[in-house]
């Protein structure tokens, strides 16, 4: 693969996604066929891409395009898109792997024993914090 092959690669991974991400910012709830259609084919061209980069320079042993596991979740988005024609920018809960990681946070650093008890009183503990200190912002 030439340099400028790496080059229009790259820059397909990164023009199908802002055009898909494009597209599902501009639409209500229900996407049109056509556009669920548009969709889907641009986040599976930007996996391909993304996937012959990750090969060509693991080949080489180089750490890039590193194929991560949300890939795999935009290849299942993407299908649904397709089937359903729902705007998963409307329908995706994108924060809920922060709040898992969060928890995790937390329940790496509780006994086995107690964990379930533990995690919810921190949990409440820090959304106790973060209520009071918006309320008191909120009163200043």
């Amino acid at each position: 693969m030439t340099q400028d092959h790496i080059l229009r690669a790259g820059s397909l991974c990164v023009w199908t996604l802002s055009c898909a991400i494009h597209i599902l910012d501009c639409n209500d709830l229900v996407l049109p066929p056509h556009e669920a259609e548009e969709v889907h084919d641009l986040l599976l061209q930007h996996l391909l891409h993304c996937q012959g980069l990750w090969q060509h320079f693991h080949a080489l042993n180089i750490k890039r395009w590193k194929q991560r596991p949300k890939q795999h979740d935009l290849e299942h988005l993407a299908i649904f898109t397709k089937q359903t024609r729902l705007n998963v920018r409307c329908t995706s809960c994108f924060q809920d792997e922060s709040y898992l990681g969060a928890l995790k946070h937390v329940a790496v650093k509780c006994s086995s024993s107690t964990v379930l008890l533990r995690m919810f009183q921190r949990i409440l503990l820090n959304l106790s914090v973060r209520w009071k200190h918006n309320r008191d912002q909120g009163q200043s």
